[in-house]
């Protein structure tokens, strides 16, 4: 018998920043608080698109972005701040980042029933 400990490894979904290192993280799957709370922010998701956002909005998406991202095989720790500057993701960025996370986070699911 053998036991092989890479398959034990939790799923991740890999995403290469817009710093000047093109930093690369493995983002984890959080505790289910955090999918929802981003969830939960989907209306300030879709009104971003063609919109301006209000300052408050932009920064609850950010650090909801952030906050997911931030539970990262790297251990890499990141803020919402961070996000627009050093790593220049825009509104556009973070949107398609909450629609592929979600899907990641639907596979899971399904590959456990």
């Amino acid at each position: 018998m053998t036991l092989d400990f890479r398959a034990l490894q939790q799923p991740s979904m890999e995403c290469i920043l817009l710093d000047e290192a093109n930093t690369v993280i493995h983002v984890g799957v959080p505790k289910q608080g955090a999918v929802r709370k981003l969830e939960a922010l989907r209306n300030d998701f879709l009104a971003m698109r063609g919109k301006k956002l209000d300052i408050s909005a932009e920064h609850k998406v950010y650090d909801a972005i952030a906050e997911i991202m931030s539970i990262n095989e790297e251990g890499l720790k990141i803020s919402g701040k961070e996000l627009k500057t050093k790593y220049r993701l825009n509104l556009m960025h973070l949107l398609a980042f909450e629609q592929a996370y979600l899907k990641f986070i639907d596979e899971i699911k399904s590959a456990k029933n």
